[in-house]
């Protein structure tokens, strides 16, 4: 609903009230007058509301996350890496996080990149030395970014949530995608400052 049919409301709320406050007529009048006021702000709440939260609802489940992550991010070559490096607990559900948006209990988040916000799933894999990887995948199919890699400190300046839904290595492996990342599907990479960059 457009702006003037909230004024519109509004003007006749505050009219129907005051006019029937100054002179007593017909009681009924200001309680529709009242309701023109809670109407309108109802809908000047909704509008607000809408505007300020434009983030695409994105997949429904955390696992899909993951496989999303799988196929356009080195978020791939972690369980092998993890390996190598004598991980010998890859059932420990804690290594990898999908953030949860507090806000929309969703996985979308508003990511600010190169001057652009960019809705992003964000992926967190904890790595031997302390830290983690953070994976930041677009949510838009046309994005021409297929994926953002950054250690985790970095990431957390703008993905701010304690919520997560937690996967193992494990179940990255049972969940890899015959079309998994490889560097030669995606050969246009680029890093810049705390940022590698993956482009379709």
């Amino acid at each position: 609903m457009n702006s003037f049919v909230t004024w519109f409301f509004i003007a006749w709320g505050i009219l129907l009230i005051w006019t029937n406050l100054r002179q007593p007529r017909k009681g009924w009048q200001i309680w529709v007058g009242i309701l023109f006021l809670l109407f309108a702000l109802g809908v000047n709440i909704t509008t607000h509301h809408k505007q300020a939260n434009p983030l695409p609802a994105g997949v429904s489940s955390g696992k899909t996350v993951v496989q999303l992550a799988l196929k356009q991010s080195k978020l791939s070559y972690e369980p092998k890496i993890a390996a190598q490096f004598g991980n010998t607990d890859l059932n420990d559900t804690d290594q990898v996080q999908v953030k949860v948006n507090p806000r929309t209990k969703r996985y979308v988040f508003n990511y600010k990149f190169n001057q652009k916000k960019i809705p992003v799933y964000a992926v967190y894999s904890k790595v031997p030395a302390g830290g983690a990887n953070a994976y930041l995948i677009p949510v838009k199919k046309a994005s021409k970014i297929a994926s953002i890699m950054t250690d985790s400190k970095t990431a957390s300046r703008q993905i701010k949530t304690k919520s997560t839904k937690n996967y193992s290595y494990e179940d990255l492996t049972t969940w890899m995608p015959t079309n998994a990342f490889t560097g030669s599907d995606y050969p246009h990479q680029k890093d810049s400052g705390n940022y590698s960059i993956v482009y379709k």
